[in-house]
């Protein structure tokens, strides 16, 4: 399959733009979803991510409603979603190129989030991912396999599997 391809320093000033228009909007979102009983704080807190799940439940964010509305509250859970990562871990927003990790490319990452290189957090799929299981604390629990991905221990496993006659 044949990657889209992109002009970097184009998909760098959309970027720059949306991050500014977000960080406008965001104000807004986190002070309505207050007012509405929804913890959600401007220090983007791990804490808060119980409360992202809550709004997203209870809102009822999804992916098929095409609406102008239905995108501004998905964008709107996804990048505080990101922010959430940006803040508490480091690492700053990136349009995926990456030769490496082709599974985000053309998206909206985080990098530098982890001292594993070339990591990439995008938080559009954990949110999807969120929405289709409905699972209360997947956000903070993929956030912290993510940051610090604990190593597999394969030495339980045979190295070759045992043929029976």
């Amino acid at each position: 399959m044949e990657r889209i391809k992109y002009n970097k320093e184009e998909e760098e000033s959309k970027l720059d733009t949306f991050i500014f228009n977000m960080d406008e909007e965001e104000i807004g979102f986190i002070k309505q979803a207050r007012q509405q009983g929804y913890m959600l704080d401007e220090e983007h807190s791990l804490t808060s991510l119980t409360e992202l799940e809550r709004y997203a439940l209870e809102k009822g964010i999804n992916f098929q409603d095409p609406s102008e509305e239905a995108l501004d509250a998905r964008t709107l859970c996804w990048y505080y979603l990101g922010e959430v990562v940006r803040m508490n871990y480091g690492g700053s927003w990136q349009f995926s190129m990456s030769e490496d990790n082709t599974m985000h490319w053309g998206l909206y990452v985080i990098e530098g989030h982890t001292p594993i290189q070339g990591l990439e957090f995008e938080p559009l799929g954990l949110l999807r991912r969120f929405i289709r299981k409905k699972a209360s604390g997947t956000f903070l629990t993929s956030i912290e396999n993510h940051v610090n991905p604990k190593p597999v221990d394969f030495s339980q496993f045979p190295d070759e599997p045992e043929f029976v006659e």
